[in-house]
């Protein structure tokens, strides 16, 4: 028996043996899966259009999109659905010198196209020479690859090297933002700027400012373009020769907006020193070239405005800046950090030539995206009562992390942002240990924006849009010996030319009123394109659009008139027709329960005194009728018929007069219109909302 167990124990181990060393054998055999090397002749020589090539000799890729920024242009490599299961990675080696990188993507089979364009790719920034691509999370096929352009660059080069599809332990995409750079810290020690120096006097030397957000970065929670931040049209080639042409134009102040969200590399708020170096180099150009530079911190909430961008397989870190309690303590350290970090590294070797603003626009995209507040801010509204307070104190750190810097930072000049209006009895103004140092600021569009903008200029906006605002800014600020600085101003471009000019004049015209150290900054966009709403300068070819608007606000600037020629102005002089008597109505409109419509076509086309004539038709047991505007803050408001009186119809008048229903008594009812709120409707279009009835016609009579 002994002999028979011996026998067994042996031909365990032996079994055992042959087990490991088949185990060993597949491992050696797992590890050793070659790497499958792309013939990189098999990419196309260029697309159809010639807008990127690829010389098969060299590697080189050359994009020249002709000026056009935001169209993707790539080369497919034709993988035939490729097996991949084999392989977990796909690395590629390239060099791109020219401060701008390009995307490596994936293309799967049609029906396993699952991930969206960002997740399928990886950004190859300019400042490595090698990328890995982890390939795990993707079908077993792959149909082929993509080399496209970056986002926000018109014309670049670069080289690839090598592509190759690996197995590797462990798989995890490069890096971007690892770097052993130390923190960037401005070493001069003799300060220069002079501590009795008053903000009143300053403001006036700014002459016009002109945009230049090459430091806003991209909405980068879909794709991380690391430290490469400069594509959105700003290259870098061309910096140089576009301060000297915006110098030349005549503008003295460029504003750069910069946002750093994506630049932290740890969990301490730690920014690249190689994108606090970027802004260094930038903010020494220009003010080389004679500018004032005005460094505002942190632009929009990306990733709360933009909740379905982000990227499931490779999420990118941003920090952002929130007005809501929810994020505040966050906010606040990365305020702080920031902060902390610009004021080390921006100190006695920038006297006042450089000017620190706090925050551009800050605001709570929580609210009205999540909590459902939507409109302007509500001093009723707890969470606008919590906000204001945030927004203010936001301030008061920033201010304070600066002083707390030193040097010539303790008393730099600084632009304060105000959370909502600055001139609203809610803004408080920072305390500080300078005096005279700090300067509100706002943006203001008095004919709009984007999608929400007025193609005519009328007295309307100018009362409601420019004067009244001046005149809260005198009551708050100038009154009180305290500067005002508008650090966004302009109007978009589909507007017609004339209208803007018009409105540029008015403007102007309250900026350089006796009495007040006013200034404005213009704001830019870089992007030529057609349907571009701010191009007024092209950064890729140094031309401008529109001079006529800019030697208009530069020549007010210095209390000049630009002389428009004659058949320029009768060129591009809008005709605005009567209304009076017209049908405005294009269809009868069915009020259910106080579902509104808008008419906008009121504006220049009507006297400052005019009756409105409604025919309604009842169609229920309780008919109701209101006549509503919005004011300058877009705050819903009744309006009040002459005489407080309505032809047709009854007035209930409550809510200590400042509502009113009109009760149809007769099919038409006439409405006087006063200049008390023409100029409001001019503005924002008239507004009739109603119930229980339909609304068969709307005309304007004298």
């Amino acid at each position: 028996m002994n002999n028979i167990a011996q026998k067994r124990q042996n031909y365990r181990r032996f079994l055992i043996s042959v087990l490991l060393i088949l185990i060993s054998s597949i491992s050696v055999f797992a590890q050793s899966v070659k790497p499958y090397k792309l013939d990189l002749s098999k990419f196309p020589a260029s697309n159809e259009n010639k807008t990127i090539t690829f010389n098969k000799k060299t590697g080189k890729v050359t994009i020249d999109k002709h000026g056009d920024v935001r169209e993707t242009v790539s080369l497919f490599y034709w993988l035939n659905n490729m097996d991949v299961s084999d392989y977990n990675v796909i690395r590629i080696k390239y060099e791109a010198t020219e401060g701008i990188g390009f995307s490596l993507h994936v293309s799967y089979p049609e029906e396993a196209d699952s991930y969206t364009w960002y997740e399928r790719g990886i950004y190859c920034p300019s400042y490595l020479t090698e990328m890995v691509f982890p390939i795990t999370a993707y079908p077993k096929r792959l149909e082929g690859i993509i080399i496209a352009s970056p986002w926000g660059a018109s014309s670049c080069q670069f080289t690839i090297k090598e592509i190759t599809f690996e197995k590797v332990d462990d798989p995890v995409y490069t890096n971007i933002h690892a770097t052993d750079e130390k923190p960037v810290v401005d070493t001069a020690t003799e300060t220069t700027i002079n501590p009795k120096a008053d903000a009143w006097d300053f403001v006036p030397k700014l002459g016009v400012g002109a945009q230049y957000w090459a430091f806003n970065g991209e909405p980068t929670r879909e794709f991380d373009f690391g430290f490469d931040f400069s594509t959105t049209g700003y290259p870098k080639a061309r910096r140089r020769e576009n301060f000297k042409n915006l110098r030349s134009k005549g503008f003295k102040t460029i504003r750069f907006l910069v946002n750093p969200g994506e630049q932290f590399i740890d969990d301490k708020y730690t920014l690249d020193p190689r994108f606090v170096k970027e802004v260094k180099e930038l903010v020494d150009m220009a003010i080389e070239e004679d500018f004032y530079v005005i460094l505002c911190g942190f632009f929009w909430a990306w990733e709360v405005s933009q909740p379905d961008s982000v990227n499931r397989l490779h999420p990118v870190r941003y920090e952002s800046v929130i007005v809501n309690a929810k994020e505040q303590k966050r906010s606040e350290k990365v305020l702080k950090a920031f902060w902390t970090q610009i004021g080390t590294a921006f100190n006695n070797s920038y006297d006042e030539h450089l000017i620190f603003e706090t925050m551009n626009e800050p605001g709570d995209d929580i609210h009205p995206h999540v909590e459902g507040h939507d409109g302007p801010i509500d001093p009723n509204c707890s969470v606008c009562k919590s906000d204001i307070k945030i927004g203010n104190g936001y301030n008061q750190l920033i201010v304070d992390t600066i002083r707390a810097t030193g040097g010539n930072n303790a008393n730099r000049f600084i632009m304060v942002a105000a959370f909502g209006n600055p001139w609203a009895s809610y803004f408080k103004m920072p305390k500080d240990k300078s005096k005279n140092k700090l300067i509100p600021i706002a943006h203001i569009y008095p004919l709009g924006v984007e999608n929400n903008k007025n193609m005519l200029y009328s007295e309307g906006i100018k009362k409601i849009a420019i004067t009244d605002i001046f005149e809260q800014i005198d009551k708050c600020f100038f009154k009180k010996h305290i500067p005002f600085y508008i650090s966004e101003v302009n109007a978009p471009r589909q507007v017609p030319i004339m209208e803007r000019i018009n409105m540029m004049k008015d403007f102007m015209a309250e900026v350089k009123k006796p009495g007040r150290s006013c200034n404005v900054n213009l704001h830019f966009n870089p992007i030529p394109e057609e349907d571009d709403y701010w191009c007024y300068y092209n950064t890729h070819t140094g031309k401008w659009k529109d001079e006529e608007l800019i030697n208009t606000v530069l020549y007010a600037e210095q209390g000049k008139e630009y002389l428009l020629s004659t058949e320029f102005v009768k060129k591009n002089t809008v005709k605005v027709e009567s209304v009076v008597g017209k049908e405005l109505l294009p269809v009868p409109h069915q009020f259910e329960f106080w579902n509104d419509i808008n008419i906008s076509t009121l504006t220049r086309a009507v006297p400052s005194k005019y009756k409105l004539e409604l025919v309604v038709e009842k169609t229920g047991p309780d008919p109701r009728l209101t006549v509503n505007y919005l004011d300058g803050d877009k705050n819903w408001c009744y309006l009040i018929p002459e005489n407080k009186k309505v032809q047709g119809g009854s007035l209930e008048i409550y809510d200590n007069g400042k509502s009113n229903n009109i009760i149809p008594k007769a099919e038409k009812i006439v409405v006087g219109i006063t200049e008390e709120y023409s100029p409001y409707i001019e503005y924002l279009g008239l507004h009739i909302n109603g119930k229980d009835c339909l609304l068969k016609s709307v005309k304007v009579v004298e």
